[in-house]
């Protein structure tokens, strides 16, 4: 094998009852849980992304709280792969990005997508499906917002630049 990509080491989670006072030292603020495990490792998976769609300034707080190089894993919504498996997803899809994901910039690292165990492959709904991922991530990455989605009825209100581009507060 040729080149080197990156190997990152990383957790599913940072929110663990069972790991205060083993993983995270006595006394530590599940605030802090967070910052510290950042620097235990180099990558978390937010998973609470799979239940539901998170604020843009939770976003923005993981962003500030992690050390520059580290790199989030998002888990895509189970809307999307378990409910709606891939079909009628171009509203689910804009609501996802449009929730604040790209304000994690560039700790943004892969969007995790995962399906269930009955979910069988199909390249005639996977296809369409990704083009539609790589289409919403342009268009939420590409200021202004509502000059590419007011149109389409995506959201019913919308920030007037892209959440991954807007001012840092």
């Amino acid at each position: 094998m040729s080149g080197g990509g990156t190997v990152r080491i990383g957790i599913s989670g940072w929110t663990y009852a069972p790991w205060r006072g083993n993983f995270y030292p006595p006394g530590l603020l599940q605030a802090d849980e967070l910052s510290y495990a950042s620097r235990q490792v180099d990558t978390i998976e937010i998973n609470g992304t799979f239940y539901g769609l998170q604020r843009p300034d939770a976003f923005a707080r993981w962003y500030d709280e992690t050390p520059e190089g580290f790199v989030f894993a998002v888990k895509g919504p189970r809307f999307i792969t378990h409910i709606r498996r891939l079909r009628d997803v171009e509203t689910p899809l804009a609501n996802f990005f449009a929730s604040g994901v790209l304000r994690l910039e560039e700790k943004l690292g892969p969007v995790l997508w995962q399906f269930p165990p009955t979910f069988r492959f199909s390249a005639e709904r996977l296809d369409p499906f990704f083009a539609q991922s790589r289409s919403a991530t342009r268009a939420f990455s590409t200021p202004p917002l509502s000059h590419c989605c007011a149109a389409t009825g995506w959201l019913s209100s919308l920030p007037t630049r892209c959440p991954g581009s807007m001012p840092r507060m």
